[in-house]
């Protein structure tokens, strides 16, 4: 599955991260992205595609899926394949709040009042972003690789974890600049 055909799958891999979330149905893979951040939010609205990512989950491998008689009641469980993005990365939002920021750090951000600044911010994520998702999409095409080369596999897992680790250090990029320009958007109002 490549994360370039399914736009909610991040988000949906950020909600499956914590140890606690398995055996979950749609319905409250749903919910837990309506209080994830904003951008899940957004995704949380489209129930088939949430159904759609989660079903080319299950045929990558990440996901088993527990049929029952009525279908919503139906149980997704990951699988060893599975792999979560850091714990440091989905608590995105908890990372450093505003109160955080006013209350531990004497820095002065006057140039959130400077357009250039704020520009350079939103262009520098949107490189991290377009960057996480290339990055992604190479882990998916090793992971599918795995299968069709099995003799290949040990080079391939090495290739897999450095790319998810490039993915982390990008996550970690993205949510250092959000943090930032959620800091400068509330100090301007």
């Amino acid at each position: 599955m490549s994360q370039l055909k399914h736009k909610n799958y991040l988000q949906i891999q950020i909600a499956l991260s914590t140890d606690d979330f398995d055996g979950f149905t749609v319905k409250s893979l749903r919910n837990k992205l309506l209080h994830q951040n904003d951008e899940a939010m957004l995704y949380a609205e489209d129930r088939r595609a949430i159904y759609r990512t989660l079903i080319a989950m299950v045929k990558g491998g990440e996901l088993h899926k527990k049929v029952v008689s009525n279908p919503q009641q139906s149980t997704f469980h990951k699988t060893s394949l599975f792999i979560p993005i850091d714990s440091m990365v989905i608590n995105e939002p908890e990372i450093m709040s505003d109160k955080t920021v006013n209350e531990s750090s004497s820095v002065d951000f006057d140039a959130c009042s400077d357009k250039s600044s704020m520009k350079y911010l939103e262009s520098q994520l949107k490189q991290y972003q377009i960057s996480l998702m290339m990055s992604v999409g190479e882990s998916e095409e090793y992971k599918a690789l795995f299968a069709n080369l099995p003799d290949m596999r040990s080079e391939l897992e090495k290739l897999y974890m450095k790319s998810r680790e490039k993915s982390s250090t990008l996550m970690g990029q993205i949510t250092a600049i959000n943090n930032v320009l959620s800091y400068c958007k509330s100090s301007v109002l």
